[in-house]
């Protein structure tokens, strides 16, 4: 009791505010703030911080904890979360609108590494693919203009599994816009510019890590992206 008043004393308050304020009950708001900021900071740490508050809202949502993207922002900016930083590009075109927009479905079913790009490089990706997922002949295999896709080797593997090579035309970077899209996302959320690898098992971990392990399985995409 000495010891409170002289706390009390010290701080410039009273002993009454003093158990007042310790008797207080938190408001079901603050209550509520906080689950949901720990929510959130389970989700980022989930994602390995690859989420702003878009994604963390969404993610929240399904999980059935109901909340805006404004409200996940402000939180976490008090929080002192923030995603993956990169250089944002000018965009060309405008956000999507109407029933007729699908979900992006695009998964990565075959994928290699190596120091160098070679013929093999592509045909250990394409046969892991075609592994996992047993295609019918016909299959369309689209790919730029690269030696090891127009390599002998290559196309002789594809033509034995019944598949059909298509080339991006001539100068034309849009065709392959889609891995290359992938490319940029992966270099984005895995491969910060402040990240190293110290070895290529370290780099190989690590992309698998993110591939199979979220981006095929967890990453969650906005339903108006195309």
């Amino acid at each position: 009791m000495h010891r409170v008043k002289l706390e009390c004393k010290v701080l410039g308050i009273s002993p009454q505010g003093y158990y007042d304020w310790k008797k207080r009950r938190k408001s079901q708001r603050a209550i509520d703030q906080e689950i949901l900021e720990e929510a959130i900071l389970q989700v980022y740490k989930e994602f390995k911080g690859r989420y702003g508050s878009p994604r963390i809202a969404l993610e929240l949502c399904k999980r059935g904890l109901f909340t805006s993207k404004n409200r996940v922002a402000r939180l976490m900016q008090r929080m002192g979360l923030a995603a993956v930083s990169y250089r944002k590009r000018s965009r060309i075109g405008r956000k999507p609108k109407g029933s007729g927009i699908m979900d992006n479905l695009v998964k990565v079913v075959g994928w290699a590494m190596n120091t160098r790009m070679t013929e093999q490089l592509g045909i250990d990706a394409f046969l892991q693919a075609v592994g996992r997922e047993r295609p019918s002949a016909g299959l369309i295999v689209h790919t730029d203009r690269g030696s090891q896709y127009t390599s002998r080797r290559y196309q002789s593997t594809l033509a034995a599994h019944g598949a059909i090579l298509s080339m991006s035309r001539l100068g034309d970077p849009y065709d392959n816009a889609v891995m290359e899209s992938f490319y940029k996302t992966l270099k984005r959320e895995r491969m910060p510019e402040t990240r190293k690898f110290t070895n290529e098992k370290e780099a190989r971990n690590a992309v698998f890590e993110y591939i199979e392990m979220f981006y095929n399985t967890k990453r969650c995409i906005p339903h108006w992206v195309i």
